[in-house]
């Protein structure tokens, strides 16, 4: 749809204001022929410096361009306009000879280290140097999400609340998955501080004990003598979530009973546009068996902008977000969970870490939790039987 051509009226005021700025430049184009005309020379005694003659000459040329000007104007307005015009408005608006360019920001290769918000001193910071997580105490709240369950924890940092989910509440076992593999490693020898002397007889024949005090438990879990207890139920592994197409989304399989996802999204958003998020998103729920739950905690939309400039591809998918946080939900619902409710807002002295958690469940269908069970779930169970 255009907008309409200006009616008459306006036409007609803007052709008089034209036209009297038109007869105005005319009349001081007439008084300056009529004051050349009677012009003398003067004198040899009397007479001035030629530059002030050209000067004169320079100064009649200015009426004749506005008249030439006022001409053009006036014969623009008498050209007909085709139907579906669009009239620009009169009055300039401001900044309308600005340049339109947008500035590109200067990245700083430094920055690239910590792209994925691998903040080594995150928890140092964020729990005020304190042991204990704030959000831990919501999850206490409801130790039914974690009671024997097989937890998934994405985006784990250096394990702080991967080792206190499995300290806590007697879950079968996690698994803390992040990008960046120096805070893998300083989580592994984190598991050292509980490690105890009294090691089983096996692994204390095999190995030193200082062995497991400097390097974590020296056998994965699953595999341990003692696989459910802590903190022998922990895993740490490095890698990337995020897949790069949807295609390996079909290999995925429900083998967790509850996914972990706190204060991460907003990386993966920056670093792999609404897709890459979308598409995790999708993993989470083929990876949850029937009746799981994914414990969210999204960050605000208002933290995206002050991490923008980080990089030159966090630059541009921040440009091209429109999956914003507040469509979260809908999405994830759109894919499979059934129900979504709000567990939680740690309190927290900084605003910025005051972030609500969402509970997501997904359905229970009989025939998905057939396939579960015959998964990898019953494997486990028969070679501890065995």
């Amino acid at each position: 749809m255009h907008d309409n051509p200006p009616s008459n009226k306006k036409k007609n005021k803007k052709r008089k204001r034209v036209m009297s700025t038109f007869e105005e430049n005319e009349s001081n184009c007439n008084e300056q022929v009529n004051n050349e005309k009677t012009f003398k020379e003067p004198s040899e005694e009397t007479q001035e410096p030629p530059a002030k003659v050209i000067c004169t000459q320079s100064k009649a040329s200015a009426p004749e361009d506005e008249f030439n000007r006022a001409k053009k104007q006036i014969k623009r307005l008498k050209t007909p306009m085709t139907e579906g015009y669009i009239v620009s408005p009169v009055v300039p608006q401001p900044g309308a000879f600005l340049s339109r360019t947008v500035k590109y920001p200067k990245f700083n290769k430094k920055n690239e280290k910590f792209e994925h918000g691998n903040y080594n001193k995150y928890y140092g910071y964020r729990n005020n140097f304190q042991s204990d997580d704030l959000r831990l105490t919501v999850f206490r709240q409801r130790p039914d999400l974690f009671y024997g369950k097989d937890i998934l924890d994405i985006g784990c940092n250096i394990g702080t609340i991967t080792v206190g989910v499995a300290r806590n509440f007697f879950i079968r076992s996690i698994v803390g998955i992040d990008i960046d593999k120096k805070l893998i490693d300083i989580a592994k020898k984190n598991i050292k501080n509980y490690i105890q002397l009294n090691q089983p007889e096996f692994e204390s024949s095999l190995f030193p004990i200082s062995m497991s005090l400097t390097y974590g438990p020296i056998h994965p879990p699953g595999i341990s003598y003692n696989s459910r207890h802590f903190p022998h139920n922990i895993k740490f592994s490095q890698g990337n979530y995020t897949l790069e197409d949807d295609s390996g989304l079909e290999y995925q399989k429900p083998e967790y009973d509850t996914i972990l996802c706190l204060s991460v999204t907003k990386w993966i958003h920056l670093n792999n546009g609404d897709e890459g998020l979308k598409r995790c998103f999708r993993r989470m729920y083929k990876q949850l068996r029937p009746g799981g739950v994914l414990i969210l905690e999204p960050q605000s939309w208002s933290s995206y902008g002050r991490k923008k400039n980080l990089t030159e591809c966090i630059y541009q998918n921040y440009r091209k977000i429109k999956f914003l946080p507040e469509k979260f939900t809908p999405y994830l619902l759109s894919i499979g969970f059934e129900k979504c409710e709000v567990l939680s807002t740690p309190p927290h002295p900084c605003k910025g870490f005051q972030r609500p958690i969402y509970l997501y469940t997904k359905k229970n269908e009989p025939e998905m939790a057939e396939d579960a069970v015959a998964g990898p779930s019953v494997k486990r169970i028969s070679e501890e039987a065995g």
